[in-house]
């Protein structure tokens, strides 16, 4: 129906140049009964007007009873959306101008003049002319796949292939080709490509570095059954070589706080009741609270308290008889 409201706009007189352009914009989006969904960014898009220039527009066609706008609410988030508009159909198509005569057809003055078919020359019949020798040389010096032209007696043979392996007869001494040897399922998915190395595909499916890499490798190493690209991948897809990774990590980050803890030495301050060590409030706890505190310092930092934990000496009484 848009063609139709378009036209009336085209057919409709007291409309200045920038108000038919904003109105046949509108109309390019109405339905049949006059409502418009395009907004002012878009009019504005396709009328090459300014946004403003198509608001001013649009008020004085408001104004004029052509237009009519609602402002429209998104439900689900109550923002404010574009305007629902509706062009006013019956007050268009009675601005109607009154029928001319054009004298603007003068498509019987206008003639064309019929074209020779131009004739081949000879020239062209030599380039069309097919050469068949050449045709056969083209065909028997590019093989299609599967098909072994040349026989163990040199003569040629046409005969497919019955397998996929290479014949033992062809050219290069019954070796498979280079392209079956890359393109094969079991080399392509189980291990990793000739000269990559289990921690380079390590590293291209986890963000392991070169160190954490080889750590992975050697923990993953006991567990290789047939080849070590088939375990890799079938672990990183089930989630399983992550994991691992994130063993390492753990361990090693436990490893270097520990290393820390010792390299720093005793703690000055007990880091439970801020009082000087060795601490008088952690001697008077209970044995348990003791050793929870122990494995939560280490020994390196509260020796105060490992000497609490440490059990006593076994006295050696003399057995009188």
């Amino acid at each position: 129906m848009s063609i139709q409201h378009m036209q009336m706009v085209f057919d409709a007189e007291g409309l200045s140049p920038r108000e038919k352009c904003v109105l046949l914009a509108y109309c390019n989006y109405t339905d049949a009964h006059g409502y418009v969904w395009a907004g002012v960014p878009r009019v504005s898009d396709d009328t090459g007007a300014s946004e403003s220039t198509v608001k001013r527009v649009r008020k004085e066609l408001q104004e004029r009873g052509l237009l009519a706008t609602k402002r429209r609410v998104d439900p689900r988030t109550g923002r404010s959306t574009s305007n629902i508009t509706r062009i006013n159909l019956d007050l268009l198509a009675s601005m109607k101008r009154a029928p001319r005569e054009y004298d603007d057809n003068v498509i019987e003055e206008l003639t064309f003049e019929a074209e020779e078919t131009p004739s081949k020359s000879a020239s062209d019949l030599r380039i069309g002319q097919s050469d068949p020798a050449s045709d056969l040389r083209i065909g028997q010096s590019d093989p299609g796949p599967g098909v072994n032209l040349t026989s163990p007696e040199g003569e040629v043979n046409l005969t497919p292939n019955s397998s996929d392996e290479p014949s033992g007869s062809s050219s290069s001494g019954g070796r498979p080709a280079k392209e079956d040897e890359e393109e094969s399922p079991s080399a392509k998915n189980t291990s990793p490509p000739r000269g990559v190395q289990p921690t380079d595909l390590i590293q291209d499916l986890t963000d392991a570095t070169a160190d954490e890499a080889l750590a992975l490798w050697e923990n993953i190493r006991p567990d290789v059954k047939k080849t070590p690209g088939g375990l890799i991948r079938h672990m990183a897809e089930n989630g399983d070589l992550a994991y691992r990774l994130g063993e390492i990590r753990r361990q090693r980050a436990s490893q270097v706080r520990a290393a820390a803890s010792q390299a720093a030495g005793p703690d000055p301050v007990c880091g439970e009741h801020r009082e000087p060590v060795p601490c008088e409030a952690c001697a008077g706890l209970p044995p348990l609270q003791q050793k929870q505190l122990l494995r939560r310092f280490g020994p390196m930092r509260r020796p105060d308290l490992a000497a609490h934990v440490a059990p006593a000496p076994a006295s050696t009484a003399s057995v009188g008889v």
